[in-house]
């Protein structure tokens, strides 16, 4: 009724001919039969829920509706729900939201849109943790589309690297290696801090491992760990090896096991990330 502005009692009327000829059925027992002469007062009551019988009618009488109509109604309605859940429950019920406002955003404003990116990046990892690839990168993918043109700025740059991070992570799920790779490559470009680029360092070891490609997951291994400072060669030669052996015996050789246990916790979080990698 709100969302086609009228009343309970007016929309009631209006349901008659498809609850007689048996298309829509009310789901609830709150439902009373609304007659012509019925009174108004009826618009006080708690208004009822209603289905079609079948999703066959519903798409058809969907697709009776012009280009217009439906984006203007999925914009109305994902715009109720936001009002309606609120903040709270806008989480439990984001995958509603987001299809309905997705379908309508060429309608929404730009803070309208900056927000619909966040509910994309919200309902793209719900669906990447419950195995739904597919769904994640279309979430992802559209919060990347409705990203400003300057989306690196420092005003846009957090829910950018969020969502370029889950479409990067989307894209090699669904075995889009060569586009994961470039979406990575854009991150590395455009990250600010080093902790940034070692997350991206790891999911390109991961992307590449998958693929057997045993070197540039190795390579990506080592450009990460020189952000830090820590510098290997990538073609460490069994003399290498040896050296680098015999050196960590020479730190180690008046230490013991209980000594290294004692030392203290690795507090920053740079040399965490480091480790990690």
């Amino acid at each position: 009724a709100k969302i086609a502005n009228r009343t309970y009692l007016e929309v009631s009327k209006s349901l008659r001919d498809g609850l007689e000829a048996g298309l829509i059925l009310p789901i609830d027992s709150s439902f009373k039969w609304v007659y012509e002469d019925a009174d108004s007062n009826i618009d006080q009551g708690y208004p009822p829920s209603y289905v079609f019988v079948h999703d066959k009618i519903q798409q058809a009488f969907y697709t009776t509706l012009s280009n217009e109509k439906q984006m203007k109604n999925h914009q109305l309605i994902g715009l109720e729900l936001v009002y309606l859940y609120g903040k709270a429950e806008l989480k439990s019920h984001i995958f509603e939201i987001v299809n309905h406002l997705n379908q309508s955003r060429v309608l929404l404003t730009e803070k309208q849109k900056l927000n619909l990116i966040e509910w994309n990046w919200m309902a793209g990892e719900r669906a990447k943790n419950r195995a739904a690839s597919e769904s994640a990168l279309n979430f992802f993918r559209i919060g990347k589309e409705l990203l400003p043109e300057k989306r690196w700025s420092a005003a846009y740059y957090p829910l950018t690297f969020k969502i370029m991070t889950g479409l990067g992570e989307a894209e090699y799920l669904n075995h889009l290696f060569q586009e994961a790779e470039n979406t990575f490559e854009e991150i590395l470009i455009n990250a600010k801090t080093i902790q940034e680029k070692l997350q991206i360092y790891d999911l390109k070891i991961l992307l590449n491992v998958h693929i057997h490609e045993v070197e540039k997951a190795t390579n990506a291994g080592l450009e990460g760990l020189s952000l830090g400072g820590w510098n290997f060669k990538s073609n460490a030669t069994k003399m290498d090896v040896a050296k680098e052996y015999l050196l960590t015996k020479l730190a180690l050789r008046k230490k013991k096991e209980t000594d290294l246990l004692q030392l203290p916790v690795v507090e920053d979080k740079l040399v965490h990330a480091l480790m990690r990698t």
